[in-house]
């Protein structure tokens, strides 16, 4: 590890700390049955007495094809959608140059599988449905969404298609598009098709109108929400002829439909307001009925009843429920982290008795971004504890988890045979009222003396308020006895932020400084309070700003906010909100709007901060020296060497910003 050295952020990371802690674990939890990377335990079920195990098989697909998502199950095989795209040379260049001009298609295409990942072909008879005019020498692409399986064996979905020719260049071109709802048997022969352009088409129609989503009934009819200027719930016939509307409220927001245990269709929707409701379909009447006494803390539904449970939806940090519409409850069921999954990408699939499927997708990072390596059939199954060998349970507590974070407890979970770390997000206490429920959930157990064994520290977690208390550990000895590490490799000038008399309570996974440009000459040294604002602002051109148009007093204080080391001590538990520095924070934050007014702005947009900063029509540009320091070097030989970094007014020092950090009590 001793090449890990470009910055703290490299290092101090969770992925490292995991490496330190593996010996401070309390007993519970379940352990590895097989060898590491394989199946890994997690507590919570439905039925005492059961945990969960996953195992992952490599997926292969087709050479040029990458992703899978809808997976749909029939009973027999599971079907999906793959993703091909292309670069295609059109022959011609731009005007005046020698860039050739290139055709950018995407190929959606069907296949199916045994649900063990055997027997994968692709479904070769499905044809795009093609816009109509479409000819010879057009580049077609097209996509499919919600893809389902109709009671007697077809398969429905949405497909949107499209057509483009260019002719002199990308400015000058033909295009067709076609969105519709298709069912076709499973060999990809066409059944039925509804245009969405012919209904528009009909008198009094919205034209921005188009088909968002749909579930298919139990008896072959299909409920579809059609979105628009105001959105519509709509009953297909099993032919896709339109029989009915159902009455929505003015102020309802459709976000997932399915089918019960019960065969009810039911809708989960919420209002303007943000309240969420759960109703099932009337059909003779065409209206929706509200299920009562339902516990509604999620967001989204993942997939429909099995015997079980009437639906799934995921919580927190990759946490799996089970829902139970007669009780109106949700039971836990496993987390993907816990199983040692960092699953991302395709959908989630009940094929009942306790076994569910996903596709998990393996990332690396490229140089132009971040792309897909590897995808894996991720099987997961309900097994009695006694099968499930006992593994060191550490308990992680956060209020939601950074991708990174979540990537390396999965890691952690998946390679250690003899300690796992069980997530506890106390963000799935929030609600719609209240966004703030989580962390006094957390507070009010860590009084209480319920401390886990690490704390993520992000929403404003005061983790350093805690370390105090005396709740954390010193982690510099376990960083001084790591014979590969060791503190000689850490970055200093960052690192001797974050001690405290020596001693280090938190690990943090990345930083950045900002900082803030103003005209070099304009500020004596070391005075930039509220006057001195006020006298370098007559200095610039009349009507000079502070900041950039969409500069907010919000904007300001949540700066200011990561920087309360001037103003707090946090050893003493003392606030100093009476001096003359902050004093100028709340009249600099006075002079600014409180939110964006969009009406002067319109769909014109902002005019380039730089820009205006540049022309000395604003005093400050706000940037980040890290990651932006090529455009502090540009804005420096723009002005001819004519600017200075000042900190933060009000301030008058730089920010320093942190990603996630993690604490061991």
């Amino acid at each position: 590890m001793r090449n890990i050295k470009k910055s703290l952020a490299l290092i101090l990371g969770l992925a490292l700390l995991l490496t330190l802690i593996s010996a401070c674990g309390k007993a519970g939890g379940s352990a590895d049955p097989g060898s590491p990377g394989g199946s890994q335990g997690s507590l919570g079920s439905s039925k005492k007495g059961f945990g969960y195990v996953a195992s992952t098989k490599p997926l292969k697909l087709p050479e040029g094809f990458s992703g899978i998502n809808e997976l749909c199950y029939d009973g027999e095989r599971v079907y999906f959608l793959a993703y091909r795209d292309r670069q295609i040379p059109t022959g011609k260049m731009y005007e005046g140059t020698e860039e050739e001009m290139v055709y950018y298609e995407t190929q959606t295409r069907i296949f199916s599988m045994l649900p063990d990942g055997s027997e994968l072909k692709e479904i070769e008879e499905y044809k795009p449905i093609m816009p109509e005019g479409s000819h010879e020498g057009m580049v077609f692409s097209n996509s499919i969404y919600g893809m389902e399986v109709t009671p007697d064996g077809n398969l429905v979905f949405i497909e949107r298609s499209s057509g483009v020719l260019y002719k002199t260049g990308y400015e000058d071109y033909e295009y067709l598009d076609v969105s519709s709802l298709r069912i076709i048997s499973k060999d990809g022969k066409p059944i039925a098709s509804w245009d969405e352009d012919e209904y528009r088409k009909e008198g009094g129609k919205d034209e921005f109108l188009y088909i968002e989503s749909f579930t298919v009934c139990p008896d072959g009819r299909l409920a579809a929400l059609l979105s628009g200027e105001k959105p519509s719930l709509v009953i297909f016939s099993p032919e896709l002829k339109i029989e009915g509307e159902v009455k929505l409220e003015d102020e309802t927001w459709i976000h997932g439909m399915g089918i019960s245990r019960k065969n009810e269709v039911f809708v989960f929707h919420m209002g303007y307001e943000g309240t969420r409701k759960l109703s099932r379909i009337d059909f003779e009447n065409r209206k929706l009925i509200p299920y009562e006494n339902v516990n509604l803390n999620f967001y989204g539904i993942m997939a429909d009843a099995d015997e079980e449970f009437d639906f799934y939806t995921e919580l927190g940090s990759q946490s799996v429920y089970g829902f139970n519409i007669e009780t109106g409850e949700q039971q836990f069921l496993f987390n993907w982290l816990e199983l040692g999954i960092a699953a991302g990408g395709g959908s989630f699939l009940s094929l009942g008795n306790g076994k569910y499927l996903t596709v998990a997708w393996h990332y690396e990072t490229a140089e132009m971004g971040v792309a897909p390596e590897s995808l894996d059939l991720v099987l997961v199954e309900r097994k009695p504890l006694s099968e499930i060998p006992e593994r060191e349970e550490l308990t992680l507590a956060c209020i939601y988890l950074g991708n990174d974070d979540m990537i390396a407890v999965a890691e952690f979970n998946k390679t250690n045979p003899k300690a796992r770390i069980k997530i506890l997000d106390y963000s799935i206490y929030n609600t719609e009222n209240d966004y703030t429920m989580g962390m006094t959930k957390l507070m009010t157990e860590l009084t209480a003396g319920n401390v886990p064994d690490m704390i993520v520290e992000n929403y404003d977690l005061p983790l350093r308020n805690l370390a105090q208390k005396g709740l954390f550990l010193d982690l510099m000895p376990m960083i001084e006895a790591d014979k590969d590490l060791g503190p000689d490799s850490l970055f200093e000038p960052i690192l001797k932020l974050f001690l405290d008399e020596g001693k280090l309570y938190t690990l943090y996974s990345g930083f950045e400084l900002s900082t803030t440009l103003a005209p070099a000459g304009i500020f004596e040294k070391g005075k930039m309070g509220f006057e001195e604002v006020e006298a370098a602002l007559k200095k610039l051109k009349p009507g000079a700003s502070c900041f950039d148009e969409g500069y907010t007093a919000p904007s300001y204080v949540s700066m200011v906010m990561n920087g309360m080391d001037k103003f707090v001590d946090w050893k003493e538990g003392k606030a100093h909100f009476d001096g003359e520095d902050f004093i100028n924070v709340l009249k600099f934050a006075k002079n600014l709007p409180m939110e964006i007014d969009w009406s002067v702005y319109g769909y014109s947009g902002f005019t380039d901060p730089r820009e205006s900063f540049i022309k000395r029509e604003q005093l400050f540009y706000q940037t980040t020296v890290m990651t932006n320091i090529d455009e502090i070097r540009a804005l420096y030989k723009l002005t001819d060497g004519k600017i200075v970094l000042t900190g933060l007014p009000g301030i008058g020092s730089n920010i320093v910003t942190t990603s996630s950090g993690i604490s061991i009590s």
